[in-house]
């Protein structure tokens, strides 16, 4: 461009930092995104994590009292809301392996939960020293750690 002709000079700068400005900004909302999509994955492990905590305490307090339907119904609304969430969780993350061992282990928690001693088998309570509890606690510490791995995953090195 030669000083012949200021305003195409002008207009060349002009274009080159509307480009820039169109470039910068797409990547800063890009990165923006990334950063709310894993920042929702791992509010949402966390809030997973700690629903789990109360199932343990609700599941116990079940095996360890006379049969309340009410607490049985309680039991299975929140498994099923916890797989729920679970499930949607391939919505926003999509690294689909870390989210397999979560599934799995909420099925193995509900196994342990209501297989055995569970709504019409529930005659009376169970001794503090039967094996399902144990198998409960085991059952949830998997599923907390499944999550807590899909939470760190969210904040690679």
């Amino acid at each position: 461009m030669s000083p012949e002709y200021p305003f195409l000079t002008w207009l060349g700068q002009a274009g080159v930092v509307a480009l820039g400005w169109y470039v910068v900004h797409n990547l800063s909302s890009g990165r923006d995104r990334d950063k709310a999509r894993r920042e929702m994955v791992a509010t949402s492990a966390e809030g997973l994590s700690n629903a789990l905590t109360d199932l343990l305490t609700e599941a116990r307090n079940y095996h360890l009292s006379a049969r309340n339907v009410t607490s049985e119904l309680k039991i299975k609304m929140t498994l099923q809301d916890i797989s729920m969430r679970v499930i949607a969780l391939s919505d926003i993350e999509s690294d689909q392996k870390i989210l397999t061992p979560c599934r799995s282990e909420l099925s193995a928690l509900r196994r342990a939960i209501s297989a055995r001693h569970f709504e019409d088998e529930h005659i009376a309570p169970l001794n503090e020293a039967d094996p399902q509890y144990q198998e409960i606690a085991e059952a949830t510490l998997r599923a907390k750690r499944a999550l807590l791995t899909v939470k760190h995953k969210q904040f690679p090195r």
